[in-house]
Protein backbone atom coordinates (compact mmCIF):
# COMPACT_ATOMS: atom_id res chain seq x y z
CA UNK A 1 0.00 0.00 0.00
CA UNK A 2 1.58 3.68 -0.68
CA UNK A 3 0.78 6.34 -2.10
CA UNK A 4 2.87 8.16 -4.00
CA UNK A 5 3.53 12.40 -5.61
CA UNK A 6 4.03 11.82 -9.45
CA UNK A 7 4.54 14.14 -12.56
CA UNK A 8 3.96 14.28 -15.92
CA UNK A 9 5.36 16.65 -18.52
CA UNK A 10 2.60 18.06 -20.73
CA UNK A 11 3.04 19.43 -24.48
CA UNK A 12 2.43 23.18 -22.91
CA UNK A 13 5.46 22.94 -21.18
CA UNK A 14 3.85 22.76 -17.97
CA UNK A 15 4.74 19.70 -15.22
CA UNK A 16 1.23 18.14 -14.07
CA UNK A 17 1.33 16.80 -10.36
CA UNK A 18 -0.71 13.50 -9.95
CA UNK A 19 -0.90 10.67 -6.80
CA UNK A 20 -0.14 7.24 -7.51
CA UNK A 21 -2.48 5.20 -5.16
CA UNK A 22 -1.52 1.57 -4.69
CA UNK A 23 -4.36 -0.30 -2.25
CA UNK A 24 -5.41 -3.74 -1.95
CA UNK A 25 -3.23 -5.01 -4.86
CA UNK A 26 -5.29 -2.55 -7.66
CA UNK A 27 -3.73 1.09 -8.60
CA UNK A 28 -5.32 4.06 -9.11
CA UNK A 29 -4.40 7.44 -10.32
CA UNK A 30 -5.81 10.87 -8.83
CA UNK A 31 -5.17 14.08 -11.04
CA UNK A 32 -4.53 17.16 -8.42
CA UNK A 33 -5.22 19.66 -11.23
CA UNK A 34 -2.12 21.26 -10.24
CA UNK A 35 0.58 22.23 -12.21
CA UNK A 36 3.90 23.23 -12.20
CA UNK A 37 5.97 25.89 -14.32
CA UNK A 38 9.24 25.24 -15.45
CA UNK A 39 10.59 28.75 -15.00
CA UNK A 40 9.09 29.86 -11.66
CA UNK A 41 9.79 28.83 -8.19
CA UNK A 42 7.14 25.62 -7.52
CA UNK A 43 7.38 25.65 -3.89
CA UNK A 44 4.04 26.21 -2.73
CA UNK A 45 2.18 23.95 -4.95
CA UNK A 46 4.84 21.08 -4.26
CA UNK A 47 3.97 21.66 -0.73
CA UNK A 48 0.20 21.69 -1.62
CA UNK A 49 0.37 18.78 -3.63
CA UNK A 50 2.45 16.29 -1.04
CA UNK A 51 -0.17 17.30 1.77
CA UNK A 52 -2.81 16.23 -0.51
CA UNK A 53 -0.66 12.87 -1.09
CA UNK A 54 -0.25 12.63 2.89
CA UNK A 55 -3.73 12.81 3.54
CA UNK A 56 -4.78 10.43 0.84
CA UNK A 57 -2.42 7.83 2.46
CA UNK A 58 -3.61 8.28 5.85
CA UNK A 59 -7.46 7.85 4.76
CA UNK A 60 -6.04 4.71 3.52
CA UNK A 61 -4.05 3.58 6.82
CA UNK A 62 -7.21 4.34 8.51
CA UNK A 63 -9.68 2.34 6.60
CA UNK A 64 -7.14 -0.50 6.52
CA UNK A 65 -6.94 -0.52 10.28
CA UNK A 66 -10.78 -0.09 10.51
CA UNK A 67 -10.55 3.08 11.32
CA UNK A 68 -12.81 4.97 9.03
CA UNK A 69 -14.33 7.29 11.69
CA UNK A 70 -11.45 9.53 11.34
CA UNK A 71 -12.40 10.41 8.46
CA UNK A 72 -13.53 14.11 8.72
CA UNK A 73 -15.82 14.04 5.22
CA UNK A 74 -18.04 11.77 6.55
CA UNK A 75 -21.63 14.00 7.00
CA UNK A 76 -24.42 13.08 9.75
CA UNK A 77 -26.48 12.44 6.45
CA UNK A 78 -24.24 9.22 5.18
CA UNK A 79 -24.26 8.21 9.13
CA UNK A 80 -28.13 8.02 9.39
CA UNK A 81 -28.08 6.44 5.85
CA UNK A 82 -25.77 4.06 6.91
CA UNK A 83 -27.24 3.03 9.89
CA UNK A 84 -30.37 2.91 8.09
CA UNK A 85 -29.47 0.60 5.76
CA UNK A 86 -28.17 -1.67 8.58
CA UNK A 87 -30.86 -1.75 10.62
CA UNK A 88 -34.03 -3.49 10.92
CA UNK A 89 -37.48 -2.85 9.39
CA UNK A 90 -38.84 -0.74 12.23
CA UNK A 91 -35.64 1.16 12.79
CA UNK A 92 -34.52 1.33 9.41
CA UNK A 93 -37.96 3.57 8.97
CA UNK A 94 -37.47 5.99 11.77
CA UNK A 95 -34.00 6.20 10.37
CA UNK A 96 -35.70 7.43 7.02
CA UNK A 97 -38.09 9.66 8.23
CA UNK A 98 -35.54 11.92 10.70
CA UNK A 99 -33.70 11.79 7.83
CA UNK A 100 -36.60 13.34 5.69
CA UNK A 101 -37.32 16.01 7.98
CA UNK A 102 -33.31 17.29 8.15
CA UNK A 103 -32.87 17.70 4.68
CA UNK A 104 -36.33 18.98 4.34
CA UNK A 105 -34.97 21.41 7.20
CA UNK A 106 -31.43 21.88 6.32
CA UNK A 107 -33.02 22.51 2.57
CA UNK A 108 -29.29 21.05 1.25
CA UNK A 109 -28.21 17.38 0.54
CA UNK A 110 -26.38 16.87 2.96
CA UNK A 111 -26.44 17.55 6.66
CA UNK A 112 -22.67 17.89 8.63
CA UNK A 113 -21.93 17.25 12.06
CA UNK A 114 -20.52 20.51 12.01
CA UNK A 115 -24.26 22.11 11.50
CA UNK A 116 -25.56 21.37 14.76
CA UNK A 117 -25.00 24.43 16.25
CA UNK A 118 -27.70 25.42 19.32
CA UNK A 119 -29.53 27.54 16.76
CA UNK A 120 -29.99 24.83 14.02
CA UNK A 121 -31.22 22.48 16.64
CA UNK A 122 -33.71 25.04 18.19
CA UNK A 123 -34.76 25.44 14.36
CA UNK A 124 -35.37 21.90 13.85
CA UNK A 125 -37.10 21.53 16.93
CA UNK A 126 -39.36 24.43 15.79
CA UNK A 127 -39.78 22.78 12.26
CA UNK A 128 -40.45 19.55 13.20
CA UNK A 129 -43.38 20.92 15.08
CA UNK A 130 -44.69 23.32 13.10
CA UNK A 131 -44.62 19.90 10.44
CA UNK A 132 -46.22 16.63 12.50
CA UNK A 133 -47.89 16.52 15.82
CA UNK A 134 -45.92 16.86 18.89
CA UNK A 135 -45.93 13.48 19.89
CA UNK A 136 -44.35 12.80 16.60
CA UNK A 137 -42.20 15.52 16.80
CA UNK A 138 -41.05 14.38 20.29
CA UNK A 139 -40.56 11.10 19.33
CA UNK A 140 -38.46 12.16 16.16
CA UNK A 141 -36.27 14.48 18.42
CA UNK A 142 -35.70 11.10 20.67
CA UNK A 143 -34.54 9.22 17.44
CA UNK A 144 -32.41 12.26 16.68
CA UNK A 145 -30.84 11.92 19.77
CA UNK A 146 -30.02 8.34 20.05
CA UNK A 147 -28.64 9.13 16.37
CA UNK A 148 -25.90 11.33 17.89
CA UNK A 149 -25.28 9.32 20.80
CA UNK A 150 -24.29 6.54 18.44
CA UNK A 151 -22.15 9.13 16.12
CA UNK A 152 -20.19 10.17 19.75
CA UNK A 153 -19.83 6.70 20.49
CA UNK A 154 -17.99 5.80 16.59
CA UNK A 155 -16.06 8.87 17.34
CA UNK A 156 -17.95 11.39 14.55
CA UNK A 157 -18.56 13.85 17.17
CA UNK A 158 -17.03 14.45 20.70
CA UNK A 159 -20.39 14.39 22.31
CA UNK A 160 -23.92 14.74 21.53
CA UNK A 161 -25.06 18.47 21.68
CA UNK A 162 -28.82 17.31 22.02
CA UNK A 163 -27.57 15.67 25.64
CA UNK A 164 -27.24 19.69 26.72
CA UNK A 165 -30.82 20.61 24.87
CA UNK A 166 -33.52 20.72 26.76
CA UNK A 167 -36.04 18.47 24.84
CA UNK A 168 -38.76 18.26 27.12
CA UNK A 169 -39.44 21.66 25.97
CA UNK A 170 -41.77 19.70 23.30
CA UNK A 171 -44.77 18.47 25.28
CA UNK A 172 -44.81 14.87 26.60
CA UNK A 173 -47.74 12.33 25.31
CA UNK A 174 -48.08 10.12 28.33
CA UNK A 175 -48.91 6.90 26.14
CA UNK A 176 -45.45 7.68 24.29
CA UNK A 177 -43.32 7.59 27.39
CA UNK A 178 -44.52 4.57 28.34
CA UNK A 179 -43.14 3.22 25.00
CA UNK A 180 -40.08 5.10 25.26
CA UNK A 181 -39.02 4.84 28.86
Amino acid sequence: MGVKLRERQLDSGKISLYLDIYHKGKRNYEFLDLHLEVIKKNREIRRLAEAIRSKRELQLYNKQYDFEHNDEDITLTDFIIHLKDNSNKTSSKNYGSVLHHLKAYHKKEKVRFDDLTSAWLEGFRAYLLSKVKKSTARTYFLIFRSLLNKAAAKGYIKGNPLNRYDIENIEKDPALDSVLN
